[in-house]
């Protein structure tokens, strides 16, 4: 009698164990099979990511030029995203970020790139003109550029108030090797600390060093800053996480410690948040890598131009080709006014 008795009642809860899973609901699930997808200048067929998720999702495209599309933009469970192109209209590279965003599930993104049309026109910066005023200190800075074949820097001379102070030469072996600077004359002219290993580069300067980690397209994803008082005993580090959307910096959270001269040690965090708009910068055609052109002039190397970051707000004004002509920067101390001259080269023709 015992016996039939604990039967019934391990068959009870077997009963009730397998009642309660049937009645529990799975977590909201979403899952992309890629997340980068890349097109030819003239893409010869759509591209396909398959969607693996368990409740409703929708779709949202952030893009200029409204040159990439995609089907279906909503769905139920399981699906398939079919993303088309249209053909390339300019020199540069083009970029577009897909947002899945499932009910109740973490939302997942798609980064689309597109390959630039080389027979395209190429229009350059030239000259720079840069004009800084504060309280305290006011100068006038112009940089004029030489390119090489592959519309890459090759020569930056710096004028202050019309004097020649520098030239810059920078050395190419498939990327950017050395960078010569007059400067350096102990070390043959050469940034003694400059060098670049797998995806990271690192470089010194009076006062500190910086490293740079890129990603496969040679876009920052992280840096490290490292400075030291010169005549003082300050010192700290400071290191970056960068977060790009469209090939623009949109977000860099940061942490710093160290010590300074008069405040003692100190440990803080923050968080720069970049907007943009959709004008063209002058660098969208400069083929020199986009890390550098990112560390020397603040990150303008694609196809927008900076309107607010890091406490600073920006006006503009465009020339006829749709190109930045004056940026004036503004903070709390100080104002920077910059103004750009270009020149265009003829894009490759089939007889080349």
């Amino acid at each position: 009698m015992n016996r039939q008795v604990f039967k019934y009642i391990a068959v009870a809860l077997i009963v009730v164990s397998t009642a309660f899973r049937s009645c529990k609901k799975d977590e909201p699930e979403l899952t992309l099979c890629s997340e980068t997808v890349e097109f030819a200048t003239t893409p010869s067929e759509s591209e396909t990511v398959t969607i693996q998720s368990n409740t409703n999702w929708s779709v949202a495209i952030e893009q200029i030029d409204d040159w990439l599309s995609v089907m279906p933009m909503s769905g139920i469970g399981d699906g398939i995203l079919t993303i088309s192109a249209q053909v390339a209209d300019d020199f540069a590279e083009r970029y577009a970020t897909i947002t899945v965003k499932g009910t109740g599930a973490e939302a997942k993104t798609i980064s689309v790139t597109q390959a630039g049309d080389e027979t395209k026109d190429v229009i350059l910066l030239e000259k720079m003109e840069v004009s800084y005023n504060s309280s305290s200190l006011s100068f006038v800075t112009r940089y004029v550029f030489d390119y090489d074949e592959q519309h890459r820097i090759s020569k930056r001379y710096r004028y202050d108030n019309d004097f020649e102070v520098i030239i810059e030469t920078l050395n190419y072996c498939g990327d950017l090797v050395s960078i010569h600077n007059p400067r350096y004359d102990d070390d043959a002219g050469v940034y003694p600390t400059f060098r670049k290993e797998g995806n990271t580069i690192s470089y010194g300067f009076q006062g500190g060093s910086e490293e740079l980690v890129v990603n496969a397209k040679g876009i920052p994803i992280k840096r490290t800053y490292r400075w030291r008082g010169i005549m003082t005993s300050g010192h700290g580090t400071r290191i970056y996480t960068y977060t790009w959307v469209n090939g623009n910096l949109t977000r860099a959270d940061y942490e710093e410690s160290g010590v300074g001269h008069q405040s003692g040690a100190f440990e803080r965090s923050g968080t720069e948040i970049y907007t943009y708009d959709n004008k063209r910068s002058p660098f969208v055609h400069c083929a020199t890598p986009k890390w550098f052109i990112w560390y020397w002039f603040g990150g303008d190397f694609n196809a927008n131009n900076i309107l607010t970051g890091d406490d600073t707000t920006y006006e503009y004004t465009y020339n006829e080709d749709g190109f930045r002509a004056t940026r004036t920067s503004k903070n709390e101390i100080s104002t920077y006014t910059e103004r750009y001259t270009y020149k265009k080269r003829p894009g490759k023709r089939s007889s080349d």
